[in-house]
């Protein structure tokens, strides 16, 4: 069996990782359907999943408005 290892996509201010993992899943999704190859695919996700990360989840600076 062939092994690949993919470099990951480097990224700056990484704020929140929940949501990196479906994040790539769709980014390598996207690819598979629209026919890009296993590699082209799994980069596509790495670049999803880290623009993913460059923001919180929940921004607690919201103030509520009651």
């Amino acid at each position: 069996m062939v092994k690949n290892i993919f470099d990951a996509y480097l990224t700056k201010d990484i704020h929140d990782t929940v949501g990196a993992g479906d994040s790539f899943r769709a980014g390598f999704y996207f690819g598979l359907y629209n026919n890009f190859n296993i590699e082209d695919s799994v980069k596509l996700g790495n670049i999803v999943a880290s623009y993913a990360i460059r923001k919180p989840i929940i921004d607690f600076s919201v103030k509520r408005m009651i």
